[in-house]
C-alpha cells in the first residue's frame, strides 16, 4: 500500500471519528456504485444526509486539503450522491461537507469540519436525473 493510501485510510478514520464524536450516525464509507464516482463519507443526522469528501494532507504550507475539492471535484461528488439518492430512495434534507486534515503523526493532527462547502438542493440533484 503506498503512503498516499495509508495517509488517506487515517484521515477518513478520524474524518469518521470526529463525526461520530458530534452524533452523526455513518451510512456508508468509501460508497461506490458506478466506476469513478465515490463518495468518501455518507452520514445522517437529524434527518439530513450528509455527504463529506475527506481530503487529507501531510502539511497546508502550498494549499490547504479543502482547495482540492473544486468545481470539477464538486460536480463529481454530486453525481455519485445523484446514484446514493436513487439507489437508496433517500427524501431527506441533504448536505455536503468537507472534512480536511493535515495529518504530521499520530499526536499531531488538526481536523477541520467544514459544514456545508457547497451547495444544491434536492430538487436541483434530483432533476440532473
Amino acid at each position: 500500500m503506498s503512503k498516499a493510501s495509508e495517509l488517506g485510510i487515517i484521515g477518513e478514520e478520524l474524518a469518521a471519528n470526529t463525526l461520530a464524536a458530534k452524533g452523526f450516525t455513518i451510512l456508508h464509507r468509501n460508497w461506490n456504485l458506478h466506476k469513478g464516482y465515490e463518495l468518501d463519507i455518507v452520514a445522517m443526522k437529524d434527518n439530513t444526509v450528509v455527504f463529506c469528501e475527506v481530503k487529507t494532507r501531510k502539511s497546508d504550507s502550498l494549499q490547504k486539503p479543502e482547495d482540492a475539492v473544486n468545481a470539477r471535484k464538486q460536480q463529481h461528488i454530486i453525481k455519485a450522491a445523484n446514484f446514493y439518492i436513487k439507489y437508496y430512495h433517500i427524501d431527506a434534507i441533504i448536505r455536503f461537507d468537507i472534512i480536511s486534515i493535515v495529518y504530521k503523526n499520530e499526536r499531531d493532527y488538526r481536523v477541520n469540519h467544514i459544514e456545508n462547502a457547497f451547495q444544491i438542493t434536492l430538487t436541483q440533484i434530483r432533476s440532473k436525473w
